[in-house]
């Protein structure tokens, strides 16, 4: 029996091959007693409210740590053998990968479930792109730390590799300066939100409704259709006019009469004005005054407001003002006074 206890195999005895079959399975009788404990009181502990953070918490750790306490129990029977330096050396890293990969894992989906459960009661109606790039950000810090603590651990050197990404990263910076302009200033759209999708904005000259936020670019529906594209950086640099809270709209124009009406006549478009503006639903009149004489005639300036937020109900309104005091003009024989380029303008305040 001492003969057979002390046969050598690949440099170890029966009996070191023992003490590893019966420190192996001695190993995972208590890890799975510890299993059943610790799930059992955390299942207990998540009960009591059953909160999203308590119950993924439970469930992560069933499917990610419990693989990482069965690999360690793998790897203290192994230790009861003799393995030569480098077959010593490979299997320690890879244990050393295993438990980082799978300890990345946990934490990382434990974080971003965290941020997701509070991100959902906090932020219900904002932008969920910005939930998915902090999401995305989140685990790449987790895998930045894991992957520089296998390195540390495993011994890998990264000063020099480190100092080359860096002279590398600044030769990237200078070749696509422009293109990390704009992926800036969608972090800084997303970040300070002065427009999200859905939103109607005016940029310049042009307006639309926001339709998707990029990387690079951001695209506009105009009213008329077209889609508009514009740069993350020009929107960041312009003054853009966001719609989104706008309950009411504050109307100006102006009118411009000829110099040969009549003055009882002139006396009357207040009047005239008025009674076509309140003949129109969701408006209310605010003035009508005779204000200059101007170069192509009197002007008049008026000013209504609008209870609504729909641009197009505000143009059909103001179409339906203007062919209403039209009509109303006619009927009174009041002219217009007109040059090439004069015509009525109204401006939503």
């Amino acid at each position: 029996m001492q003969n057979i206890w002390q046969y050598t195999f690949l440099n170890n005895t029966v009996k070191q091959y023992a003490m590893f079959a019966a420190t192996f399975v001695l190993g995972i009788l208590v890890a799975l007693i510890l299993k059943r404990i610790f799930l059992k009181l955390g299942h207990k502990w998540a009960a009591h409210d059953e909160s999203f953070v308590k119950v993924s918490s439970i469930a992560l750790l069933e499917k990610y740590f419990m693989p990482i306490l069965y690999f360690l129990v793998f790897y203290i029977s192994m230790r009861t053998l003799t393995l030569s330096g480098a077959v010593n050396r490979i299997f320690s890293l890879i244990i050393l990968a295993f438990v980082v990969i799978f300890a990345a894992i946990y934490v990382s989906k434990l974080l971003v479930f965290v941020f997701t459960k509070y991100w959902e009661n906090k932020h219900e109606k904002e932008n969920q792109a910005m939930a998915r790039w902090i999401s995305l950000g989140i685990k790449a810090i987790v895998w930045l730390v894991a992957f520089l603590l296998f390195a540390d651990n495993a011994g890998i050197k990264l000063t020099s590799a480190i100092t080359g990404l860096g002279l590398g990263g600044i030769a990237l910076a200078f070749a696509a300066q422009e293109v990390l302009k704009d992926i800036f200033c969608y972090f800084s759209i997303l970040f300070d939100r002065p427009f999200e999708v859905g939103d109607m904005i005016a940029v310049e000259q042009h307006s639309g409704n926001v339709e998707h936020i990029g990387i690079k670019t951001t695209r506009l529906r105009s009213i008329s259709g077209e889609e508009l594209i514009f740069s993350n950086k020009d929107l960041t640099d312009s003054r853009v006019k966001n719609f989104r809270s706008l309950k009411t709209r504050r109307v100006l124009f102006q009118l411009n009469v000829s110099y040969e009406t009549a003055n009882e006549k002139l006396q009357m478009i207040p009047r005239l004005v008025r009674d076509v503006i309140y003949r129109q639903k969701d408006t209310r009149f605010d003035r009508a005054y005779f204000m200059a004489f101007g170069d192509i005639g009197l002007m008049y300036e008026v000013v209504y407001f609008v209870f609504s937020e729909d641009y197009e109900k505000y143009v059909t309104i103001q179409q339906a003002i203007n062919f209403g005091i039209k009509e109303s003009f006619e009927a009174q024989g009041i002219e217009f006074a007109y040059r090439e380029g004069a015509n009525l303008s109204m401006t939503p305040k």
